[in-house]
């Protein structure tokens, strides 16, 4: 009980918003959550699910984008769960080292950079596949956490 006390403290450390590129936002992540055909238009967060998302796909892949130009930070931190700061928190840390946990702005840039390489996969995996999106993503997602947990 602690330990997730702890991770609601560290919530509050990131930055106050996080987000996307302007360009990416208005390229990818809209239609993630306004198209009929995705599975995150149904999600109560749809923004903070596409973002905790793209992250694991951007890490997954280990592209990062750096953060250039316009930001559009409107995901509040206080949406994150002690899972999604939990995954923040490892990636960070088999990213950077171990002592980045500590600087969680560090870690917020980090989560941003990740979620913005891994947006633009994330919406091919969505609208560029054969057959039903929502069942073919979560099956392809599965593969992936499953990929993830082996490494």
């Amino acid at each position: 009980m602690a330990n997730i006390k702890k991770l609601q403290d560290l919530r509050t450390e990131l930055r106050t918003t996080l987000g996307f590129t302007e360009i990416a936002r208005e390229k990818y992540v809209d239609p993630l959550i306004t198209s009929t055909h995705s599975p995150f238009k149904v999600a109560n967060a749809p923004m903070k699910e596409v973002f905790v998302n793209a992250v694991a796909l951007g890490y997954y892949n280990k592209y990062r984008i750096p953060l250039e130009g316009k930001m559009d930070r409107n995901i509040r931190n206080n949406v994150f769960s002690t899972n999604d700061l939990s995954l923040f928190l490892t990636i960070a840390a088999t990213e950077e080292s171990f002592e980045v946990i500590s600087d969680m702005a560090q870690i917020s840039t980090i989560m941003e950079e990740y979620a913005n390489g891994g947006i633009q996969p994330l919406y091919k995996m969505i609208f560029e596949i054969d057959g039903d999106p929502i069942y073919t993503f979560r099956e392809k997602f599965d593969n992936l956490l499953t990929d993830l947990m082996e490494e």
